[in-house]
């Protein structure tokens, strides 16, 4: 009957191994199996497929692990390179304004010199 133990016993069976209840039958007759042998079977297989899917979840965790590591490194690296890059422009910048201010230092120095030799000359006539 449905839900009796044999039942529950015989649903394992066909589920775990893949097989109708006849194929199993048969397999079991040819090998001279009995429902002890297909039982210890079926928890061997049980435990093999438990062991399977332990390191299937534990192989996808380290998968997602590694991923989420090397997509934080080239975050890092992006950010390494972003700082890098503003610190070269603000160097480059830092250069562009000393060479500005030096620029017109000189020019305002020209210009005093030449309004000092234009008031100097006209003093000496």
């Amino acid at each position: 009957p449905v839900g009796s133990d044999k039942y529950m016993q015989k649903k394992r069976i066909t589920k775990a191994f893949g097989r109708s209840a006849s194929m199993i039958k048969m397999i079991m007759d040819e090998f001279g199996a009995d429902d002890e042998d297909v039982l210890q079977r079926l928890e061997e297989k049980e435990i093999e497929d438990n062991h399977r899917i332990f390191a299937e979840r534990m192989l996808a965790k380290k998968r997602q692990r590694d991923e989420l590591r090397k997509k934080e490194e080239m975050e890092n690296a992006r950010k390494e390179l972003s700082l890098r890059q503003r610190k070269e422009e603000a160097e480059r910048q830092r250069l562009l304004d000393e060479e500005e201010a030096r620029l017109k230092h000189e020019a305002m120095i020209s210009m005093i010199e030449d309004e000092i030799a234009m008031n100097g000359f006209a003093l000496g006539q």
